[in-house]
């Protein structure tokens, strides 16, 4: 039997979500919150072979034929995922059995969760099989897991963010064909000098998230937007990203050691008024920027998607994060601090 352990870095919006869907710039950092996947690999009988998937959220089993048991109704994802690896290489898993355990995280929604899953899972599936992936091979296995996971075509941003070994700045570049391309090019971003990020989880016991397709809509409908971004003109797209983009921009100069705190602070709080007055923000996200910022914080915004269970992104000194953390805590909100990660995805 062979046994060995892969991981993947999940990632927050920093600036710019919802108006990256229209062409404007954003920002995004892969985080040392990572997602863990224990391989282990032993021989079966000729045709017996499988890939079984223990997650927090249930099990489930692949078979050589296709066919899968879900015992918790998303292993659909991991399927096509297991399917386009398979496919893709001409292989199959007749003589093998690989079992995944993904690890238990505390990660909120809207920051890669499932990007970090897919990236885990494809590389121990992958190792399994001896094969070593080109990027571009497991940003399409992740594509196909992700596809599934949110019920529609995903753009990419989180597959590429927990893939890098660094912040990333991307923007959409919309073709004359009608299609569209995302940009991507590593920035050297960091944090101001004594100060970090918190991630806060700010779903509430018995909510249901609000899916990210539906976030999107609901961006569009508060901004009267009457068509998809490929159908609207430039100087359109151009008039919903402009108030983000001058904003990304500004939040771009202040990421780097010598940064100032407070404006940076301001400027991420800034962000979040726009989101809000588009409609993306939650009581649940409000309340917990509004217990962070009382508990000393310098600023804050959602991140990701938002809406009803979405992730809260708080600004604050270094010596603060105790205070807001334990503030959060007395709320029944779960708080973590992170860094940005150095390290995407890889076998450990």
């Amino acid at each position: 039997m062979r046994a060995f352990n892969s991981s993947a870095p999940t990632k927050a919006i920093i600036a710019g979500e919802h108006s990256v869907v229209y062409g404007g710039l954003a920002l995004a950092a892969p985080l040392d919150n990572r997602k863990r996947c224990m391989c282990k690999v032993s021989d079966a009988p000729k045709g017996k072979g499988c890939i079984s998937v223990e997650d927090i959220v249930g099990s489930g089993k692949y078979f050589p034929d296709g066919r899968y048991e879900d015992s918790d109704g998303w292993f659909g994802a991991k399927a096509k995922l297991i399917e386009f690896v398979l496919e893709s290489e001409e292989r199959d898993i007749g003589e093998l059995k690989i079992a995944l355990t993904l690890s238990k995280n505390n990660i909120p929604k809207g920051t890669g969760h499932s990007a970090a899953t897919a990236a885990a899972m494809s590389l121990c599936i992958y190792g399994a099989l001896g094969i070593k992936p080109a990027k571009t091979r497991l940003f399409e296995a992740m594509q196909a897991f992700e596809a599934v996971a949110h019920g529609g075509r995903p753009s990419g941003v989180d597959a590429m963010a927990v893939l890098s070994d660094s912040p990333l700045e991307f923007r959409r570049r919309f073709l004359a064909d009608g299609t569209s391309k995302l940009d991507f090019e590593g920035v050297g971003l960091s944090l101001p000098r004594g100060t970090c990020i918190l991630l806060a989880n700010t779903l509430r016991a018995g909510e249901t998230p609000v899916t990210t397709a539906g976030m999107i809509r609901k961006f569009a409908e508060t901004e009267n937007i009457p068509k998809a971004p490929h159908e609207l003109s430039e100087d359109a797209r151009l008039e919903i990203t402009s108030p983000f983009d001058e904003l990304v921009l500004d939040i771009r100069k202040e990421m780097h050691e010598k940064g100032n705190p407070a404006r940076l602070g301001k400027l991420l709080t800034k962000n979040h008024a726009l989101l809000r007055e588009a409609g993306v923000s939650s009581i649940g996200i409000e309340e917990t920027l509004d217990i962070a910022n009382r508990s000393g914080a310098l600023g804050g915004k959602l991140t990701g998607a938002g809406g009803r269970g979405g992730a809260a992104l708080i600004y604050c000194e270094s010596r603060e994060a105790n205070q807001i953390l334990a503030a959060l805590s007395e709320m029944a909100i779960r708080g973590v601090k992170v860094e940005f990660s150095t390290r995407g995805a890889c076998l450990e």
